[in-house]
């Protein structure tokens, strides 16, 4: 899966270099304060080197300025700060050579009484197009994968919901526009920062969801489609569901594998009650307890 896009990342380093600011999607911690993040690059160089360290960005909101921050080794911009009540977005802005660059960021609010769900985009929701995805500056090919924009809008309903993807940072707004395109329902999306953790997938995944639940413990399902997101759940202790028509061991023994959305849709259906209480959620899953789950034995890797 990622040796497509680490080629075709390859091949779009050429060309001329031209900056690029990007806000990033945030989320409001339980005290009222928020980590705001911008990023800085070569927009031609997608993952390769490519971000602008040590540049000063300022944010703000409004007509408020609210500080600034310079970029760090993976161009990255932090800024601890609160918000003005009700604000639901924010501003980040940069001079970089000749350059005057502005990018708008989102801002969202989570509450510890709602589960929140995580779930991974490429294969998972998206048939992805990688070229397109990659040479594209708007994804029109890629396409959702049957039955999960309406399952995820109904369970938007009664959960939260945050992306996961271990695209490149570089890929975050063609990401976001993408699943505003078709109709997925609101939520963060969190992107790698870099090369090196878009390749480590597993560990880069791990992190940011421990880095989450530090704040949101509330964060104890996630649905994704391989290996690598069964460990990055299972490593944090949540509740695994992973969308294949084909079971093979590893994943029947780290996850449960249902064949595609419409089982997923059963599933939640069937153990509704425990799954939208995190409290009685988390000590089902500490307690090691059962779930229904309401689908047809899928083929293994066998054939059989």
């Amino acid at each position: 899966m990622l040796l497509p896009i680490v080629a075709g990342l390859a091949m779009a380093a050429g060309g001329c270099v031209r900056p690029v600011l990007t806000a990033n999607d945030v989320v409001v911690r339980p005290d009222g304060t928020v980590q705001l993040m911008a990023f800085l690059e070569n927009a031609t160089l997608p993952g390769l080197s490519n971000s602008i360290r040590s540049q000063r960005i300022m944010f703000s909101t409004g007509q408020t300025q609210l500080g600034q921050a310079r970029s760090g080794e993976e161009g990255r911009a932090f800024l601890d700060c609160r918000l003005p009540t009700g604000a639901s977005s924010y501003i980040a802005s940069a001079h970089f050579l000749f350059s005057h660059m502005q990018s708008t960021g989102r801002v969202f609010r989570w509450t510890k009484d709602r589960t929140i769900l995580v779930v991974d985009i490429d294969d998972t929701i998206c048939d992805t197009n990688r070229e397109e995805v990659i040479f594209q500056k708007r994804d029109l090919e890629s396409s959702p994968i049957r039955h999960a924009r309406p399952t995820l809008a109904r369970l938007a309903e009664s959960f939260q919901i945050a992306y996961l993807t271990a695209r490149p940072e570089s890929q975050f707004v063609k990401t976001v526009n993408w699943l505003n395109d078709h109709q997925f329902p609101p939520g963060p999306v969190f992107v790698a920062p870099s090369l090196g953790r878009m390749i480590r997938q597993t560990k880069y995944k791990t992190d940011a969801l421990r880095t989450l639940r530090a704040d949101w413990p509330n964060i104890l399902i996630g649905i994704g489609d391989s290996r690598v997101d069964a460990r990055a759940y299972g490593n944090n202790e949540m509740l695994t569901l992973i969308v294949a028509e084909v079971h093979d061991e590893v994943l029947d023994r780290e996850a449960i594998v249902l064949r595609d959305w419409a089982e997923i849709e059963k599933f939640f259906d069937s153990n509704r009650p425990v799954l939208t209480d995190p409290a009685r959620l988390g000590r089902l899953l500490k307690d090691g307890g059962a779930f229904t789950v309401p689908y047809a034995p899928a083929r293994n890797s066998a054939g059989g």
